[in-house]
């Protein structure tokens, strides 16, 4: 059908992060067009359909490893810098999307308890706060987001 050959092919991520006085513990999978295509648990994913061969497949699995140790860092220092004093859930909702004419977009959601959070627009690589009303540790994530190259260019 020619609609079909239309569609974007989608690659999602969904991780999920407890939060509790500055710990994270991390679960999650990812999807290619809406089948499973990798599971999440603590920081070590594994790839449940086979869609990078063994040596990339190793390197990609040290990049989410070193992802996710970063976020733990950054998730201390939150914790440090703006105490919550009960358990938190942090749902990262990532992916791409590519278009049959070669074109891409990307997207990164963050959500607090339920709750959007921030967003990362990539065209610009900036990070924007979503809470709504006032939240002073969404302002301090979104400053502190904003200083480093591991959290905008190299994301």
């Amino acid at each position: 059908c020619p609609a079909s050959l239309a569609a974007p092919l989608t690659f999602t991520m969904l991780q999920r992060t407890r939060v509790s006085k500055g710990s994270s513990v991390f679960w999650g999978n990812a999807s290619l067009d809406g089948q499973l295509s990798h599971l999440l648990e603590g920081t070590n994913v594994t790839q449940v359909l086979p869609l990078e061969p063994p040596d990339a497949w190793a390197r990609r699995q040290q990049d989410v490893a070193t992802y996710l140790n970063y976020f733990g860092l950054l998730v201390k220092l939150f914790s440090k810098e703006r105490p919550i004093n009960y358990t938190q859930s942090l749902w990262c909702h990532l992916g791409c999307r590519l278009y049959p004419n070669g074109t891409a977009s990307s997207f990164y959601e963050v959500t607090l308890n339920g709750t959007a959070f921030l967003s990362f627009h990539v065209h610009n690589a900036t990070w924007e706060r979503r809470w709504p009303g006032r939240h002073e540790v969404a302002a301090f994530a979104e400053e502190q987001l904003m200083k480093y190259p591991k959290t905008t260019q190299d994301l």
